[in-house]
C-alpha cells in the first residue's frame, strides 16, 4: 500500500502535524456474531480517536469498527509507529482516566494472556482497553456482548 500523508490536528493542540498513515489497522469481520456493520477510516478516523482521547499522541495507523445493526459493539483500533510508543499511550490513557475527569470508571485490572487489560464502565456501557505489539484497542460493547466480545477481540489482536 502506498504511503499517504496527512495533515492532522493532534488533540486539543492547535498545530498541524504531518503524520505518514501507513496502513489502516485490521479489524474482524464479526465479533460475538454481529457482522462489521460500518467502518471509519483514515483520517476521520484519526480525529475520532483524538477526540475520544484529547490529548496529543502520534499514531500512524487507525480505524473504529462498529458492529451490529444499533451500535452494540465498537472497536477502537490505533497504531503506534514503536511498540514502546504505544506502551506509553497505554500509560497516558490510564493516568488520564485515573484523573477523575472521565466518564469512565475502573473496574479492574486483569492480566489475560500478556495482555494488561483495563475494563472500565461508563456512559451505559462496557468498557476495555489494551496493547498488542503496537496497536491500542478499546473496546466498547453493551453488557450483553462485553465478555464474549472480549475473549473474541483477544484472540483477533493476541
Amino acid at each position: 500500500m502506498a504511503k499517504r500523508r496527512l495533515a492532522v490536528g493532534l488533540g486539543n493542540a492547535s498545530h498541524l502535524q504531518e503524520l505518514k498513515l501507513v496502513s489502516l489497522a485490521p479489524l474482524p469481520a464479526q465479533v460475538s456474531g454481529l457482522p462489521l456493520s460500518s467502518q471509519i477510516l483514515g483520517r476521520p478516523a484519526l480525529r475520532e480517536l483524538f477526540r475520544m482521547q484529547g490529548q496529543d499522541f502520534s499514531l500512524n495507523k487507525a480505524v473504529v469498527g462498529i458492529y451490529g445493526r444499533e451500535n452494540e459493539i465498537i472497536i477502537y483500533v490505533a497504531g503506534a509507529p514503536l511498540k514502546f510508543l504505544a506502551g506509553e499511550l497505554l500509560k497516558a490513557m490510564r493516568d488520564k482516566i485515573a484523573e477523575n475527569n472521565s466518564p469512565f470508571q475502573l473496574l479492574a485490572i486483569r492480566e489475560i494472556d500478556q495482555h494488561t487489560l483495563f475494563e472500565l464502565k461508563g456512559m451505559g456501557q462496557r468498557h476495555y482497553y489494551f496493547r498488542s505489539g503496537d496497536l491500542i484497542i478499546w473496546l466498547t460493547a453493551a453488557d450483553t456482548w462485553a465478555e464474549q466480545a472480549l475473549e473474541e477481540v483477544l484472540v483477533y489482536y493476541p
